[in-house]
């Protein structure tokens, strides 16, 4: 039996307000000028495979965030998060792991609806080894801060337009 890597409970109140960040996010940059494509990223891994396990479509989106979408002719990936509190907790394998010049984060903050902050893996990777560490059953999680998600972050696109406008312009996203 395959080991359970996703202790996802869609039933919490953290799930449901993290999926209905990360729909929001999904509908605001389907209706963004220059973006193609938008979608799930498991419902674009099961297009990719339509045999992909359950347990393969959770590794997949560990390594590719829950979107994806083509913008300039190159495909890239945001993993939703959703600071509910003011200091949440990500994990420390989706930061390891969800690497790449094509991968952004987006967090969003409950106290401030409708906002996003897009960041780019790298740089989020590399600020939040600086954050504190905890262990909650087995998982290791880094401590963020509410209050330095915002536009005191240099890299953070604080709308999906300067986002999608940003990677427009960058030149070696590839994956």
């Amino acid at each position: 039996m395959a080991k359970n890597i996703n202790k996802f409970d869609p039933t919490s109140p953290r799930a449901i307000a993290g999926l209905k960040f990360q729909k929001e996010v999904l509908e605001k940059l389907s209706i963004t000028p220059g973006v193609q494509h938008v979608e799930d990223v498991r419902e674009w891994l099961k297009r990719l495979n339509k045999n992909y396990t359950e347990y393969e479509l959770n590794i997949g989106e560990k390594f590719n965030g829950d979107i994806t979408f083509i913008a300039g002719e190159k495909r890239y990936f945001v993993e939703c998060c959703l600071a509910m509190g003011e200091v949440s907790r990500m994990s420390e394998s989706k930061r390891r792991m969800f690497k790449g010049k094509n991968k952004w984060y987006c967090w969003g903050r409950l106290d401030k609806p409708g906002s996003f902050c897009f960041l780019p893996s790298f740089m989020w990777s590399k600020y939040c080894k600086k954050l504190g560490l905890v262990a909650r059953e087995g998982t290791v999680f880094r401590l963020v801060p509410r209050s330095i998600l915002g536009n005191n972050l240099k890299a953070a696109k604080m709308s999906c337009c300067d986002f999608v406008s940003s990677v427009k312009r960058r030149k070696n996203d590839t994956i």
